[in-house]
């Protein structure tokens, strides 16, 4: 890839990812590229280049994580997270609870299994509804920002 947005390689196949500094790359097609900044300490900083579009105000994003993670996504879509031909991390898009989506597993061993998971905004509270419902089996509950930024930079 010629740009090398936060100075990390771009993955060239569709579905592969790469996290870097808390930056992560996904690539969705031959042409795009979706980047998360996942930098928990904040000093990543938007490139002010062409090219780039901020889309953090009108997008959801949340992450599940524990051992019960793909037992509460099978509840909510049909997509295959424990796939053993894909190394983590690797993007899906597609339907979750019937909205698309882009889903990122991060990984997917034991207790520190878990995805990413992005939505237009206007599908957050029924997105997370429909999560908590599917979850309350297994006790799922809210984590917080903390804990995310601990499970990715132990990534």
């Amino acid at each position: 890839a010629a740009q090398k947005p936060f100075g990390m390689g771009i993955p060239e196949t569709p579905g592969d990812c790469v996290l870097e500094n808390g930056i992560l790359a996904n690539r969705m097609n031959g042409t795009q590229v979706s980047l998360y900044n996942l930098d928990g300490d904040g000093t990543a900083i938007m490139p002010d280049e062409s090219g780039y579009t901020d889309v953090t105000e009108s997008t959801l994003c949340v992450a599940l994580i524990g051992k019960n993670v793909f037992s509460i996504c099978e509840k909510l879509t049909a997509l295959d997270f424990m796939d053993t031909q894909k190394k983590s991390p690797f993007l899906f898009q597609g339907p979750f609870s019937h909205v698309p989506c882009q889903i990122v597993t991060m990984n997917k061993e034991g207790e520190n299994s878990g995805l990413i998971l992005t939505c237009s905004r206007g599908y957050g509270r029924d997105m997370i509804d429909s999560i908590f419902h599917a979850g309350e089996e297994f006790g799922l509950k809210p984590a917080g920002e903390a804990m995310f930024t601990s499970w990715i930079k132990g990534l």
